[in-house]
């Protein structure tokens, strides 16, 4: 199986958004766990 250069650029801008997306879930019930906390 061999990829293209576009094949490649589109798994890595995938995988980054896919990776930041989690990232920032991560970081929002952090946050949220982190504030329901002090009540």
């Amino acid at each position: 199986m061999t990829l293209s250069k576009g094949d490649l650029l589109y798994n890595q801008a995938s995988y980054f958004l896919s990776s930041k997306f989690q990232i920032t879930s991560f970081a929002k019930s952090y946050l949220v766990k982190k504030t329901s906390s002090f009540e």
